[in-house]
């Protein structure tokens, strides 16, 4: 399931809340406005647990969780943190690895077409025009 930019913006929902002060955020990858907290590593994994891309692959869990989440906005989320099993942990950090990969892969092969093509386009240009000297 992909959480897009509007989902989970009713009344009553949070997408996402600052691990450090509890503050309301759209996405859990967000620099908090309130404290300026920029989660990454394992700040980053919390985070994702206070967001609803703690249930990226489960809607119907995604949409209560972000009801759950309001209770929290502007708290401390050691209570909720503390509720989330490390199995749990270990599964976003793998979903989060994956999910940060895929573009790095990306954009790899994006550089290697970039650096070749010239190459490869010369070669077309070379062999089409011995095709047709040959006729």
């Amino acid at each position: 399931m992909a959480i897009g930019q509007g989902d989970f913006l009713e009344d009553g929902q949070v997408r996402a809340l600052c691990t450090q002060c509890g503050a309301e955020k759209h996405e859990p990858f967000d620099r908090c406005e309130k404290c300026a907290l920029q989660p990454v590593g394992d700040d980053l994994i919390k985070a994702t647990a206070a967001s609803v891309y703690r249930h990226f692959d489960q809607p119907s869990k995604a949409d209560n969780y972000a009801y759950e989440l309001a209770a929290y906005r502007d708290k401390d989320l050691t209570p909720l943190l503390s509720t989330i099993a490390d199995d749990e942990f270990d599964r976003l950090r793998r979903w989060l690895s994956e999910a940060t990969q895929a573009p790095a892969l990306a954009a790899n092969f994006g550089q290697l077409v970039r650096k070749f093509l010239p190459i490869l386009l010369i070669a077309a240009i070379i062999g089409a025009l011995l095709a047709y000297l040959k006729h």
